[in-house]
């Protein structure tokens, strides 16, 4: 499908303003494929580099999720060369405590909320350009020639053409993840009507370059932090910790599953619905990419955890635990210093923990990095509230724990593009 202009972007969401200001008429070209199988594999992978989560692997398994309703694969062209690539998803999402990432106790604030976001579990379709299992901006990659806003017109226009067929289907449009001030493509959005709002940090730490073993990282910690972190080890002395592959992984499957479960059920918010047989999909093909470490008591599975190899990162990706196991044998602070172990081993300089579970993080020495998601309702009313409501939208708050000698900690800090006290 050939690409058509912003108006088109504007009518599909139900917005009947002028074009945004710099639309222009040789903004870039775009074509649409509904599978990874027909997209000219060679172009798409001079612009996914080294990012896992859009490599062809990794795209054709998320293809065969159940949590994904529909995969669009987008190729922007300018001047007969392909400058950029997009991945956007039909994924269904559910929300049952909205209320609690409001910083306001406004009553028109909270009318809002339930108008467009019930507070009790809701469920919906959205239209997501990134990934819903991931933290981070893993769904476009464009030539470093096209400014941001260039990109995001040549990304609207596509879009456009997708919501125009999917009008009655989706609630929203969702662009995530960037890093706050890092990348200006949030601020692009925004001239087309997009709403910007902060989420969850993004628990990053970086890898300082003379740990080239896990007792290097030990040794940088302070009294406090290294004795806690010892006690973690023995209290998970007992358990048996194996790498699966696919036959172990299909071999304890019910259980494994069982596990993984017991930690969505914690999550407020979901967007798609990453299975354990989505895993063991990855998994077989993604090979050695993905880490499937299992923490075994006897025979039997009490926790696991995925990671991911993308480029110099070190992805913490999901985790299964057994929660009336975990306090007794520290089955997650032992996962916690398994990645950074991990990421020693494998040569990576940041390990990216995630949202979840900030303040366990930060004992590890992982500190919050702002980061921004851009979103548009479908319909011009509703967008309009929408906008209101999310000017209100605040990160979780957290302590702040310094696990580090001083000096360490100022680099740790550094490296992630923060000051410390």
């Amino acid at each position: 499908m050939q690409g058509s202009s912003l108006q088109q972007f504007r009518k599909a969401l139900g917005c009947d303003g002028t074009p945004w200001s710099c639309a222009s008429p040789d903004q870039l070209s775009h074509r649409i494929y509904a599978t990874f199988d027909e997209v000219p594999q060679a172009d798409w992978l001079r612009w996914a580099g080294h990012d896992v989560f859009l490599s062809p692997a990794y795209l054709r398994a998320m293809e065969r999720s159940a949590g994904v309703y529909r995969v669009f694969y987008l190729m922007f062209s300018e001047a007969g060369s392909v400058a950029g690539i997009a991945v956007v998803q039909q994924v269904g999402f559910s929300s049952r405590r909205v209320e609690a990432n409001l910083e306001s106790r406004n009553a028109m604030v909270r009318y809002l909320t339930k108008k467009l976001t019930p507070s009790n579990a809701s469920t919906g379709s959205i239209l997501l350009c990134g990934n819903a299992y991931a933290t981070g901006a893993h769904a476009f990659s464009f030539s470093p020639g096209v400014p941001p806003e260039r990109a995001m017109e040549g990304l609207c226009a596509a879009i456009s053409t997708i919501a125009a067929q999917l009008r009655d289907e989706v609630a929203a449009i969702l662009v995530k993840d960037f890093f706050a001030g890092s990348s200006g493509f949030d601020g692009a959005l925004g001239k087309s009507g997009f709403a910007s709002f902060r989420v969850d940090h993004n628990m990053i730490m970086p890898v300082l370059p003379h740990w080239k073993h896990f007792d290097d990282y030990l040794a940088d910690l302070n009294t406090k932090f290294r004795t806690k972190a010892l006690a973690a080890m023995r209290r998970s002395q007992q358990l048996d910790v194996c790498d699966f592959e696919v036959a172990e992984m299909e071999a304890h499957r019910e259980r494994l599953s069982a596990l993984f479960e017991q930690v969505l059920a914690k999550a407020d918010f979901k967007m798609g619905k990453l299975t354990f047989e989505d895993l063991v999909a990855l998994k077989a093909s993604l090979g050695p990419e993905l880490i499937f470490r299992v923490y075994l008591l006897g025979d039997q599975p009490v926790g696991f955890l995925a990671a991911f190899r993308s480029g110099v990162v070190l992805d913490a990706h999901v985790v299964g635990i057994d929660y009336a196991k975990n306090r007794n044998l520290a089955i997650y602070p032992r996962m916690l210093y398994d990645y950074i172990a991990l990421a020693i081993e494998l040569g990576a300089e940041q390990i990216w923990f995630g949202r979840t579970a900030g303040e366990i993080k930060t004992t590890v020495g992982a500190l919050p990095v702002e980061m921004r998601c851009c979103i548009r309702h479908t319909r011009k009313v509703s967008n309009f509230l929408l906008r209101i409501l999310f000017n209100y939208v605040k990160p979780t708050e957290f302590p702040i724990r310094r696990p580090f000698h001083r000096e360490i900690g100022l680099e740790v800090a550094r490296r992630v593009g923060q000051k410390m006290d």
